[in-house]
């Protein structure tokens, strides 16, 4: 909701450092999930130690995600652009789409995450560029 009231790139500013402040307690947690030695999901996390690697090789994308909302809030809130937003979500769709259809059958559940992760970084790039281009045209 405070995306919305941005007019000036001073505001913008002190609330992108709010923002990234509370983005980052999700982004810490899975964090430590890659850092989280495998005994301790044997020891309290018996039933689900069989994903714990499917997990781990997932959060990195996650941490990525986390931060992706950071441009889509602006793009959305600040200078109300969902054209961008469904340009990048038809991006992560179809990197999405090609990458599971061409490297699931080859490489299995190994090839899920670098999926994610291209997919995630395709459409984050795209929302960050647009954002930057966004906020050069903001009044200082």
């Amino acid at each position: 909701p405070q995306f919305s009231k941005i007019t000036h790139k001073r505001a913008f500013k002190s609330l992108a450092k709010q923002t990234l402040l509370y983005l980052s307690a999700p982004a810490l947690i899975f964090l430590l999930l890659i850092i989280t030695p495998q005994s301790l999901f044997t020891l309290y996390l018996e039933k689900f130690e069989s994903a714990s690697g499917l997990a781990r090789s997932l959060a990195p994308a996650y941490v990525l995600y986390t931060f992706a909302n950071f441009p889509l809030l602006f793009l959305l809130y600040t200078v109300k652009k969902p054209g961008a937003i469904l340009f990048a979500n038809m991006s992560f769709f179809l990197t999405m789409t090609i990458g599971c259809y061409m490297l699931i059958p080859q490489a299995h559940l190994s090839a899920i995450a670098p999926v994610v992760t291209a997919s995630l970084v395709s459409a984050t790039a795209i929302l960050s560029v647009y954002s930057l281009y966004e906020y050069q045209k903001l009044p200082n």
